[in-house]
């Protein structure tokens, strides 16, 4: 239900950005969750799919194939352009990103 009166908070930016960032961090940039949402009222209002084919379409988790294939899109773009570039494909320092548990270093100590 649409209320007018509770539009007035944000009449000032200052209280508009305040809110903005007192919420969780990971609400700020949520691009996929505004897709999935456009995707879904898509789904169930275009008029080709019934309440009950959309909803299903939603459970078995085929909107995360396009978030998928997008990704991979962007892999192949990375790879052709490395490649393009003359430059190889990247690789990050194993130790940089390589996790090790604490006990494990202590096994690795003993030997």
């Amino acid at each position: 239900m649409y209320e007018p009166q509770s539009q007035t908070k944000f009449r000032n930016p200052k209280h508009e950005k305040r809110y903005f960032y007192s919420q969780k961090p990971n609400l700020i940039l949520n691009v996929d969750g505004c897709i999935a949402v456009c995707l879904v009222d898509l789904l169930r209002h275009c008029g080709s799919f019934t309440r009950e084919e959309a909803d299903e379409f939603v459970s078995i988790g085929a909107l995360n194939g396009l978030f998928v294939l997008g990704r991979s899109i962007g892999f192949i773009g990375h790879y052709l352009d490395q490649k393009r570039l003359g430059q190889g494909l990247y690789r990050h320092p194993w130790d940089d990103i390589t996790y090790l548990h604490p006990d494990h270093l202590q096994h690795q100590a003993g030997f």
